[in-house]
């Protein structure tokens, strides 16, 4: 799990990645509301890497840190879709 952080008034992500700590700004205030969306958020981010389907350019699409992981994102991608067609019910 990572944890929400305030610099210069707004906050940011910061939580670890294939070993790399990862430090996401966003241009959210910091008030308590915010933090509940960045709480949500993050809890999303720890799930997908941990059942290995997290795409780091979906999450942060203008990040300087999304080209260092596009390997890894081709990777989560293939499985995020091999399990939506292993699992997807067709209806009649």
């Amino acid at each position: 799990m990572g944890s929400i952080n305030s610099r210069q008034g707004k906050l940011y992500l910061d939580f670890r990645y294939r070993g790399i700590r990862c430090r996401e700004q966003t241009d959210l205030s910091d008030s308590k509301t915010n933090r509940r969306k960045l709480t949500k958020l993050l809890s999303q981010i720890t799930a997908d890497i941990r059942l290995g389907c997290f795409v780091y350019s979906e999450y942060f699409p203008g990040s300087k840190r999304a080209s260092l992981f596009v390997d890894e994102d081709r990777l989560s991608t293939n499985r995020r879709t091999g399990f939506s067609e292993k699992y997807t019910v067709n209806a009649p």
